[in-house]
């Protein structure tokens, strides 16, 4: 019987803070997602969510939500010696061929759907999975 391991899906800090506009992200990742998963985080993710939650502004509520949510929903933490401090870059040195990256940064979508990878956006009022291509 072939065994294959859960898919990582990794959420950026932006995609985190889709929690505090009301965004039940992880009930529309399980709608969008049609294969066995677990939820992860780079370690800078939270160092910039706790960044956020610092500092005076529109996202420090959100910011709170999403560290609290982290620890609620379980999601694992990846770490990587380089690139401390730096969630995108961690996000693409961590990244394996099957991995999901769950985010809103154009930038970020261009860099992981280059390399052939799977991204998770916000579209029309629903998550969006785009494959990129191998051609």
């Amino acid at each position: 019987m072939f065994w294959k391991s859960k898919t990582r899906v990794i959420l950026d800090t932006n995609f985190l803070l889709l929690l505090g506009q009301g965004v039940d992200i992880f009930t529309k990742l399980k709608e969008c997602l049609d294969e066995p998963y677990v939820l992860c985080v780079v370690s800078a993710t939270k160092e910039e969510l706790d960044q956020i939650r610092e500092k005076p502004g529109k996202h420090k509520f959100s910011a709170k939500l999403a560290r609290i949510m982290i620890e609620q929903q379980g999601l694992k933490t990846l770490t990587h010696s380089k690139n401390k401090g730096y969630a995108d870059a961690m996000i693409l040195d961590l990244l394996k061929k099957d991995d999901i990256v769950a985010t809103l940064d154009k930038a970020l979508q261009k860099q992981v759907l280059a390399n052939e990878g799977r991204i998770v956006t916000l579209g029309s009022k629903k998550l969006v999975l785009k494959k990129g291509s191998t051609a």
